[in-house]
């Protein structure tokens, strides 16, 4: 069974950890974060980012990933960031568990707001899950450069089915 947990700073671990290359940590967090990522540089992030931030474990209280929201009032919004899952444990449907963790808790902390996340055009694997969640497609996108490497993707809204 797994279970979302308020995180905690051993959970800073997996950022570190889990975000391996200058890249992987650009598709992570876009400029938010830079290479390598230390306890110091994360500092309390959650508050810095007003982030209601989670870390999921399994019954035997295993790290496996992380997933936060952050409330956007003005546009009545509860936008999903910094999803990460430990990568020795992806595609055993833990990334999916902790979309729907978290779109249940957005959801129950402002019932009225729409929830959304950001998403790269090449990360087909992350859109598929995405989708399979409920998630479909806007025309809003976005782009940032790190390095003088150029990301760009687009804003998803979920959609209850």
């Amino acid at each position: 069974m797994l279970k979302l947990i308020p995180f905690e700073k051993k959970h800073l671990q997996g950022f570190i950890q889990w975000n391996r290359t200058e890249d992987e940590v650009a598709r992570f967090a876009g400029t938010g974060f830079s290479y390598p990522i230390t306890e110091e540089q994360l500092g309390d992030f959650p508050q810095k980012l007003n982030a209601i931030a989670f870390g999921l474990e399994d019954e035997q209280g295993q790290h496996l990933g992380n997933g936060d929201f952050v409330l956007d009032r003005e546009n009545k919004e509860a936008r999903l960031c910094r999803l990460i899952i430990d990568p020795e444990h992806r595609g055993k449907g833990y990334g999916k568990a902790l979309v729907k963790m978290l779109i249940a808790k957005a959801q129950s902390t402002e019932p009225e707001y729409r929830v959304s996340l950001f998403v790269l055009h090449d990360n087909p694997v992350a859109i598929a899950a995405y989708e399979k969640c409920g998630f479909q497609k806007s025309d809003q996108s976005f782009r940032f450069e790190v390095k003088g490497k150029l990301y760009s993707g687009f804003k998803m809204y979920y959609h209850a089915s």
